[in-house]
C-alpha cells in the first residue's frame, strides 16, 4: 500500500517537475513574431502546365493546396488579414484558368478568405468570386450562395448580398438548382 502510495506521489512529483520546466523555457523563449509572407505574382499557365507536363488538373489542384496552406510556412503563421489580397486574387485566377472545373479556388475565396480580414479585404473576395461565377453560374452557383451568406451576415451589406441573389435568380438555369 505504501509503495503504491509514494509511486503515485512520485508521479506527481515529476509531472510538476515537467511542467514548470516547460513554464520556465516558454517563458524564456516567446514564440516568434508573424511572418508576412509574400506570394509574388504567379508564373504564367503556359509554364505551370508544361511543369505539370500538359497536367492542368493537377497543377489547379496543386495551387490550390499551395493557397491553403500559404499563411502557415515552416510553421510560422501569417495572420489571413495580412495577406496581399490582389496578389491572392492572381493565384486563385492560375487555378481557376488551370483547372475551371475545379470549384476549390471559389470555396477557398468564399469561406477561408471572405470571411477574415478588413471589410473592403473581404469585398475584394466576394467580387472575385462573383466575378468568376458569371464565367458559368450553373457550376459556380453554390459558392455564390455562401458569397450572399457572407455579405448578409459578415459584412451587413444587404445590398450586395441582394444583388448577388438576384445573380442566382436570373442567371442560373440548372433545373437542378434550388429556386430562389
Amino acid at each position: 500500500m505504501r509503495t503504491r502510495t509514494a509511486a503515485r506521489v512520485r508521479t506527481w512529483l515529476l509531472l510538476g517537475i515537467c511542467l514548470s520546466a516547460n513554464v520556465l523555457y516558454q517563458g524564456r523563449n516567446p514564440p516568434v513574431g508573424f511572418d508576412i509572407v509574400d506570394l509574388g505574382t504567379p508564373p504564367p499557365a503556359t509554364v505551370v502546365r508544361l511543369a505539370a507536363l500538359g497536367e492542368s488538373v493537377f497543377a489547379g489542384y496543386l495551387i490550390t493546396i499551395f493557397l491553403q496552406n500559404v499563411d502557415v510556412p515552416l510553421g510560422r503563421a501569417t495572420p489571413l488579414a495580412d495577406l496581399d489580397r490582389p496578389a491572392l486574387i492572381r493565384w486563385f485566377d492560375l487555378a481557376t484558368d488551370l483547372d475551371p472545373g475545379s470549384g476549390s479556388p471559389m470555396l477557398l475565396a468564399t469561406r477561408h478568405y471572405a470571411e477574415t480580414g478588413t471589410p473592403a479585404q473581404r469585398r475584394m473576395m466576394l467580387d472575385w468570386a462573383y466575378r468568376r461565377f458569371e464565367e458559368r453560374p450553373n457550376q459556380r452557383w453554390p459558392w455564390l450562395v455562401h458569397a450572399v451568406f457572407v455579405a448578409r451576415h459578415v459584412l451587413k451589406d444587404n445590398a450586395l448580398a441582394e444583388s448577388y441573389a438576384a445573380a442566382l435568380r436570373t442567371q442560373v438555369t440548372d433545373p437542378t438548382v434550388p429556386p430562389w
